[in-house]
């Protein structure tokens, strides 16, 4: 009942903060939920500050409600990122946490998720956080994702292939180091799914 009321405030365009307010602490995670949609189209600092609410109420592992703080975060993915990272501070990297700088789209979580690839102790761990690379278009992830290359697992031909992959390839092609590797992993992987993916991905036309 209490989710239908709220979804009537939003199809009667009232002001939605007022009710996000009376239902933040809502004992439901469903309810909550759709707290957190509601706000999607909110942009104010207020809003921001009810996100973090939201966001700290989150279950390790309850992706629905994960979700539901990315519907409501999205169009003010920046803001809603800078106030929960404000209130969490130093303590963001913990299970719920690591789930939000995962699903955040805001460009300044890219230095967490390259926290959170070199603290990974395998790639199967770390995958995860390459692929939520794939949602930030944005020059800033290439100097976040170059440095990987000195890490100790990228003696690995497949975790060298995660970093290429997700970079930009002009810019790989014009840094010595990227280069260099980009060479290696093409040696290694020829006649591999992952070397035509490399080579599509890169626009490599050398590899004609």
């Amino acid at each position: 009942i209490r989710i239908t009321g709220l979804r009537i405030v939003r199809l009667k365009g009232l002001p939605v903060l007022g009710y996000a307010k009376r239902l933040i602490k809502d004992a439901s995670p469903q309810v909550r939920r759709e707290v957190a949609i509601a706000l999607r189209y909110e942009g104010s600092a207020e809003a921001d500050a009810l996100w973090v609410q939201l966001a700290q109420q989150a279950k390790r592992n309850d992706r629905w409600y994960l979700e539901a703080l990315g519907i409501g975060a999205d169009w003010y993915a920046n803001s809603r990122f800078k106030a929960w990272k404000a209130a969490v501070g130093d303590n963001w990297n913990d299970p719920i946490g690591r789930n939000i700088v995962w699903r955040s789209r805001s460009s300044a979580a890219l230095p967490y998720l390259g926290e959170l690839i070199t603290g990974s102790k395998t790639l199967a761990a770390s995958k995860r956080y390459f692929r939520a690379m794939d949602f930030h278009n944005v020059p800033s992830k290439n100097r976040i994702l170059l440095p990987l290359l000195d890490l100790p697992q990228a003696k690995s031909s497949e975790f060298q292939f995660y970093v290429l992959s997700h970079m930009d390839g002009k810019v790989v092609q014009k840094n010595r180091k990227s280069r260099k590797v980009l060479n290696q992993v093409l040696d290694s992987l020829k006649g591999d799914d992952m070397y035509f993916y490399l080579v599509s991905r890169l626009d490599l036309s050398n590899q004609a």
